[in-house]
C-alpha cells in the first residue's frame, strides 16, 4: 500500500498551497526464483534440487543470509556444499554471502536422501532471506518426492495389453488411419484397437 505525502506551503499573509501528489509504494528488494516442486528420485539417489534457483538483492552490494530448512531432517541430507554450514541434526543450512555467492553456493546443493522406506516420501524445502537493512522473504515451494510409485501411462498400459492380447493368441495389426495398434482374433470375428495415447 503507498505512503501518502501532503506538502502545505503558507506565506507571511497567510495565503497557502497544498499538494497531495506525491506518494511512495515500498517494496521487498529480495527475491528468490528458480524454484522447482514435485521433482521426484528413486531410493537413496542425490538429486541437484535447487540448480536453477536464483537468490538476490536488488540494492546490489548488500548481503544475504539465507537459510533452508527441511520440512524433516530425518528424510536426508544436503550436501555437495561449497560454502555454509548443514546441521544434520535441525536439518537447517545456512550461508552468509553476496547474490552471487549464495546462489552458487545453494544451486550447488544435492538432497541426499535417507534409505528408501518402500513408500513415496514428500520433503518440503524452505528457503528464507534477509539483509542487514530487515528485508526478508520466504519462499517454501521447492519439494523432493522419493521413490514414488511410478505413474502408469498411456503407452505403458498399451504395452501392457497389446503383451496379454499375443500372449492370448490374438494378432497385431496396424491401424494406419489412427495411427494405434489394432487386433484381431483369427478365431473370431472380433476387432480391437487400443484407445490410448500413440507417441
Amino acid at each position: 500500500m503507498p505512503t501518502a505525502f501532503t506538502l502545505k506551503i503558507t506565506d507571511a499573509k497567510g495565503a497557502s498551497l497544498v499538494d497531495r501528489t506525491t506518494s511512495v509504494i515500498a517494496t521487498n528488494p529480495l527475491y528468490i526464483n528458480g524454484v522447482l516442486a514435485h521433482q521426484y528420485t528413486k531410493g537413496t539417489k542425490a538429486i541437484a534440487l535447487f540448480r536453477n534457483v536464483n537468490v538476490g538483492d536488488l540494492l546490489y552490494g548488500d548481503n544475504e543470509f539465507v537459510k533452508i530448512t527441511l520440512s524433516n531432517a530425518k528424510n536426508g541430507t544436503l550436501e555437495n556444499l561449497s560454502g555454509g554450514s548443514y546441521n544434520k541434526e535441525t536439518g537447517v543450512y545456512l550461508i552468509h554471502g553476496s547474490g552471487l555467492q549464495v546462489t552458487t553456493a545453494v544451486r550447488g546443493l544435492k538432497f541426499d536422501p535417507a534409505t528408501s522406506s518402500g513408500s513415496a516420501v514428500t520433503t518440503v524445502f524452505t528457503i528464507s532471506s534477509r539483509n542487514a537493512d530487515g528485508a526478508s522473504v520466504t519462499n517454501s515451494k521447492t519439494t523432493v518426492i522419493d521413490n514414488p510409485a511410478a505413474p502408469a501411462t498411456a503407452a505403458t498400459t498399451a504395452v501392457a495389453l497389446f503383451s496379454q492380447y499375443v500372449a492370448s493368441g490374438l494378432h497385431a495389426m496396424p491401424d494406419h488411419a489412427a495411427g494405434i495398434p489394432a487386433l484381431h482374433d483369427p478365431q473370431h470375428s472380433s476387432h480391437f484397437e487400443f484407445a490410448g495415447s500413440h507417441r
